[in-house]
């Protein structure tokens, strides 16, 4: 497939395969198509193949800093968080820091994003507290560039001393918060807490706008979004997470058996208008406001510009998870099986951790026909290997509900901005705006 053409909306676009180029064609006739694709495309050279972190900085480190939460997400991957641990499991300072000394050792030049991941991470916060105080001299002592910080929490473990920590070190929080308190409230439910929306609103309604941390959120789509949903919605949802003072979103699909909250191919059509107008919604603050931020729509939009492909999911080399006792892994999502078992801290094998890592390093979408057949392939940014091994026992199958997320956002990012380069002063704008925001959501990387 060279050309792919698509009806948006009142637009007709033609798509380059090859180069990721599109143009508005919606003023062609259907047969003049293939000589307007020559006369179009044929110059533009095809994007290059491309092998991320081949090189001496590792993009990031998970710590899974507990097997416990307190929280019972109906669409959890991680068994309510216990990755099986039939009891709780907190991951010592003391794991952390010879975690991060070993994968120094091995890139030399440090590490980009140290990640905080559960279970519920802040039940663990004492060690990460411990952990990012003596990361920050280690680095400084070891000429090494600090790496950037991050937690992914539910939201309902917070104080002032928290918050104070969060400040003084720069440590991004994202907070899994799936929309409304009705949205919300559905899947992310506890035994404890009445109501899970509620505590994390009174834990962050009232933040200082100026503070040396950003705070995101994570969205995760379910079937009750789907029920829920009609034309129009998504804004009055997304305003509502906004409301909570979020500096940028992330939105997912659930991908769980669980008939509460899993998504099906009845679901697509819906699935799909629900991202339509995520899309549009960013869009149009992009050109008027940067408070609130797209990370996939930042992501997809950076990789359309770029000259190269689509990366492969980075899990196993570009990505290292640990795990509370130390065991390495590609990425939690193979917390269950032992064959992926990179190592252990205290006693590594620099063979099978090797093994693995050149295992990983396979674009694995490549062996699927769906996906070398995808208009997409050169863009597709939302391959799991993680997710397509536990799902169906192949590191290379396909994610469905990913790929018709990826496909209503592409499509709906070209036909926004191929209505935007009608007015160049305000095209130039968002390109301006682009790069803004682009350089203050870069990680830290060393400066050549």
């Amino acid at each position: 497939m060279e050309n792919y053409v698509f009806k948006e909306t009142d637009l007709t676009i033609m798509y380059d395969v090859k180069s990721g180029c599109f143009l508005d064609i919606s003023n062609a006739e259907e047969s003049e198509y293939d000589k307007l694709y020559c006369n179009v495309f044929s110059d533009i050279p095809s994007k290059k193949d491309c092998f991320a972190c081949e090189g001496t900085r590792l993009g990031r480190v998970s710590f899974v800093t507990t097997q416990g939460c307190n929280l019972k997400c109906k669409y959890c991957f991680a068994e309510g968080g216990t990755y099986n641990s039939t009891k709780q499991v907190i991951m010592s300072a003391d794991t952390m820091k010879d975690a991060f000394r070993y994968l120094c050792e091995k890139y030399p030049d440090g590490i980009n994003l140290v990640h905080f991941f559960g279970g519920e991470p802040m039940i663990g916060y004492g060690s990460i507290r411990e952990f990012v105080a003596w990361c920050s001299e280690f680095c400084e002592k070891n000429d090494l560039v600090m790496p950037k910080y991050s937690i992914v929490t539910n939201g309902t473990i917070m104080d002032d001393n928290v918050f104070g920590f969060l400040n003084e070190y720069g440590v991004n929080m994202v907070v899994s918060i799936d929309g409304t308190k009705e949205l919300n409230d559905h899947a992310r439910i506890s035994n404890t807490i009445k109501s899970v929306y509620d505590r994390i609103v009174y834990n962050f309604k009232e933040l200082p706008s100026e503070r040396n941390f950003k705070i995101g959120c994570e969205l995760t789509i379910n079937k009750i979004h789907i029920l829920k949903y009609k034309s129009g919605i998504v804004k009055e949802w997304l305003d509502d997470v906004r409301s909570i003072g979020f500096n940028y979103v992330t939105i997912g699909v659930a991908e769980t058996d669980n008939p509460e909250c899993k998504i099906t191919i009845d679901d697509k059509e819906t699935l799909q208008s629900i991202e339509r107008e995520v899309i549009d919604y960013f869009f149009n603050r992009y050109l008027e406001e940067d408070d609130f931020i797209s990370v996939e729509i930042m992501s997809l939009l950076r990789q359309m510009a770029k000259k190269t492909k689509a990366l492969s999911c980075g899990a196993g080399y570009n990505s290292i998870t640990v795990m509370p006792t130390g065991e390495i892994l590609p990425c939690y999502q193979f917390y269950h099986d032992d064959k992926f078992l990179m190592g252990r801290i205290t006693e590594t094998d620099e063979i099978i951790f090797e093994k693995i890592k050149e295992q990983f390093k396979n674009n694995f979408a490549d062996d699927s026909e769906e996906c070398r057949e995808c208009w997409m392939k050169n863009q597709c940014t939302i391959h799991c290997k993680g997710f397509s091994y536990n799902s169906s026992g192949s590191l290379s199958s396909v994610a469905h509900v990913r790929c018709w997320l990826l496909e209503a956002a592409m499509k709906r990012l070209m036909y926004n901005i191929a209505k935007l380069k009608k007015d160049e002063d305000e095209y130039n704008k968002f390109i301006d705006k682009l790069y803004q925001l682009n350089s203050r959501y870069a990680y830290n990387k060393r400066m050549v």
